[in-house]
């Protein structure tokens, strides 16, 4: 779970400036500090993890997001006929085939422009 961003800048500042709130009170003791480079860039680090760490969590829910939906694909898939020949799939018996054999004579004829 990733916390919300001010939160999360709040605890920054907190572990690395000792920071007790990042509001301004008005006051050149309380706003102003004295801050080591190193503890900026230990920070700036921090910050920069977290926003890694979001970026990966957010990649994550889309790739998981896609999986699911080429599961449901998978399972249940759409019809794979042509708008242009008439399905068939293997026959199974003689009477399938035969149908076959019809649907792709009507389909032959229906584009030549042949009537009966």
């Amino acid at each position: 779970m990733t916390m919300k961003p001010e939160a999360l800048l709040l605890e920054i500042a907190a572990k690395h400036f000792h920071l007790e709130t990042l509001e301004t009170r008005n006051s050149d003791s309380l706003d102003f500090h004295d801050v080591a480079v190193w503890s900026i860039r230990a920070a700036l680090e921090a910050a920069f993890a977290s926003g890694q760490a979001t970026a990966r969590l957010r990649h994550r829910d889309t790739l998981i997001a896609l999986i699911v939906a080429a599961r449901k694909i998978i399972a249940n898939p759409p019809a794979t006929t042509s708008p242009h020949k008439p399905p068939f799939d293997k026959p199974r018996n003689h009477d399938e085939e035969i149908a076959n054999v019809k649907a792709w004579r009507d389909w032959h004829k229906a584009q030549k422009g042949i009537t009966e």
